[in-house]
């Protein structure tokens, strides 16, 4: 009985366990690259969303200062 239990570990010559882990490790590796890249792409996405709202408002100062030199 041990015998099969023992076959039924190994597949191909791998041992499942060692599979296991090195998936979940490699899964550990995607979710953190995707929670930097997604960081990095909401930071970026903030900084040009501050740096068009500064625009804007820059404009709207030059707007109102040539209406109230009229």
């Amino acid at each position: 009985m041990f015998a099969v239990k023992e076959l039924d570990s190994f597949v191909n010559g791998v041992n499942k366990e060692d599979v296991e882990l090195s998936v979940e490790r490699l899964l550990d590796q995607l979710r953190r690259i995707d929670q930097k890249l997604r960081m990095k792409v909401e930071n970026e996405i903030k900084s040009n969303f501050h740096k068009q709202q500064q625009e804007v408002l820059a404009t709207e100062a030059i707007l109102i200062q040539l209406i109230n030199n009229r």
